[in-house]
């Protein structure tokens, strides 16, 4: 990830399933082969007997599939060609040709879930030998592994690797992850293990990370089967549809999950004020739809809580080093330093134009300062130039409970805090 200087947005879904085990293999259903014929039977149709069982069928093989892709091999000689087919069900009803050529092997690959019926038959000289026994391969897919019970999850990995992420995302400076729980945590023990974290981890550090729950039960866009996933994924396009719309400082909430209909687990309203004070930011079902009404990270910092406020400053960062490249190698002085204040200035005059800042003025909005007060002798004949940046982060706002009250003939509307 180090290498990946474009992501700004760290995601891990697959660390918060419980686990698969394999399922008990159930019997294979046996291919139904061709019956022989009785040598005293009338057959309904005749065939050149010249041209039939002269040469031996072919002994067909199976790898383990992996994936669904499995090989087929089998015994050939000197010049025969085979006819390889496949079918769905036993008794080949369904049979088509596959592989119709020289060699002794075939790779499918791609197979979905299911069983999967083979037979060859060998052609040479003009002659044909019967069809080979049958063989069945099974691909096996999520139907053939059954989750890890609740009473067996560890959390010892989950931990690490949340832990790995954060310290990730800390360390780069410009990165975020988003988390997400087991699909079988209540709200106790979500709230249990954003405490193990704040336990480990500085605020600041926590400002990196910002943890979604429950998972969304729902459909892709071009429809499908209903699926249950982990909601970070979910969250990582609200995020950059909102910030490739509006800027990465606006609060990615309050946006419709489309596709959605249900939530796994279900979450009490009793719940919500605990979840939040936590640093969970909880999906629910509202009247537009299911949204998360919250865009927290996981440290208990106030100016650094809100998620919109830590990818401004990672906006600003960035925007910072590759200003800053432009200035290297440059004569230290006050000429290069006025130079660097006025181009910063313009740099957070557009952001504050855009909305990102809060104040009323630039002012109040922004300060560069690169004078005598950061910029010391001591600090010139070091080599060194510092600029510092102060910005007031814009914020989204609370929601306010406003009561309009009827008396008589009068309304009477009401701000409650």
């Amino acid at each position: 990830l180090l290498g990946i200087e474009e992501a700004t947005m760290l995601a891990a879904p697959d660390a918060v399933h419980r686990g698969w085990l394999l399922d008990s293999a159930d019997k294979l259903p046996a291919p139904v082969n061709e019956k022989p014929v009785k040598k005293d039977a009338t057959p309904q149709t005749f065939n050149d007997c010249e041209l039939i069982g002269a040469i031996d069928a072919p002994a067909l093989k199976k790898s383990t599939p992996v994936h669904g892709t499995f090989q087929l091999t089998w015994d050939t000689v000197k010049d025969a060609t085979h006819e390889i087919q496949e079918a769905t069900r036993a008794d080949f009803s369904d049979a088509a040709t596959i592989f119709l050529g020289a060699g002794s092997s075939l790779t499918i690959h791609g197979r979905g879930a299911g069983d999967y019926f083979y037979r060859a038959r060998t052609f040479l000289n003009g002659q044909q030998s019967a069809w080979s026994k049958g063989i069945v391969v099974r691909v096996a897919g999520i139907a053939g592994f059954s989750e890890v019970a609740e009473k067996d999850f560890s959390d010892t990995h989950l931990f690490a690797i949340h832990d790995a992420m954060i310290t990730m995302a800390a360390a780069r400076g410009d990165l975020v992850t988003l988390l997400s729980l087991p699909s079988h945590y209540d709200s106790a023990r979500a709230i249990a293990h954003t405490a193990t974290l704040a336990s480990k981890f500085d605020p600041n550090i926590l400002s990196y990370a910002a943890l979604w729950h429950p998972w969304l039960i729902g459909r892709d866009e071009e429809g499908g089967p209903l699926r249950t996933i982990p909601p970070d994924g979910a969250t990582a396009g609200v995020m950059a549809k909102r910030a490739n719309a509006r800027g990465a400082w606006v609060a990615p909430a309050n946006e419709v999950l489309h596709g959605v209909i249900a939530l796994e687990p279900a979450i009490g309203a009793n719940a919500r004020q605990s979840l939040q004070d936590a640093g969970v930011n909880l999906i629910r079902h509202e009247p537009t739809g299911f949204v998360c009404l919250d865009s927290d990270t996981l440290s208990i910092d106030a100016d650094v809580r809100a998620l919109n406020v830590r990818r401004l400053l990672i906006l600003v960062r960035r925007a910072a080093l590759r200003a800053g490249n432009d200035y290297a190698f440059e004569p230290n002085g006050p000429s290069l330093h006025n130079t660097i204040k006025r181009g910063f200035e313009a740099l957070l005059s557009t952001l504050f134009l855009r909305g990102a800042f809060a104040g009323r003025t630039a002012r109040s909005a922004y300060q560069v300062v690169t004078d005598d007060t950061v910029n010391t002798r001591q600090t010139q004949d070091l080599g060194r130039v510092i600029a510092e940046l102060r910005i007031a982060p814009s914020r989204p706002l609370s929601f306010l409970t406003i009561r309009l009250v009827q008396r008589g003939d009068a309304a009477l509307v009401q701000e409650v805090r």
